[in-house]
């Protein structure tokens, strides 16, 4: 996945949350890729870090059959994500993606 500086040259798109930022980018491959980018920042803690991470995948896993067109995406979570339950995770990045027009 490249999400450097020539973001935009190859026709990238971004929205974000207070909880998340979620750019896509169009793929030259025939599935689509889902990345996330999570650091220290959240929390300290790894099982937190990493239930978060449960949470997003299994997030793809329901979103991917509805997506049209293979792309490339790039969560990055904020801070005040690991407050939030499962529904309202889901219902974040489904929201972004929409905005998106990904599904």
């Amino acid at each position: 996945m490249f999400f450097g500086r020539d973001f935009k040259m190859l026709k990238g798109i971004s929205a974000s949350s207070k909880y998340f930022v979620v750019k896509v980018l169009p793929s030259t491959f025939q599935n689509s890729r889902f990345n996330i980018i999570l650091n220290t920042k959240v929390d300290k803690r790894a099982v937190v870090r990493n239930k978060i991470k449960r949470q997003l995948r299994s997030v793809f896993r329901k979103v991917l059959p509805r997506i049209d067109n293979s792309v490339d995406v790039l969560v990055v979570v904020m801070p005040g994500a690991k407050e939030l339950d499962f529904k309202k995770i889901e219902f974040d990045v489904k929201s972004l993606f929409n905005k998106l027009k990904v599904l």
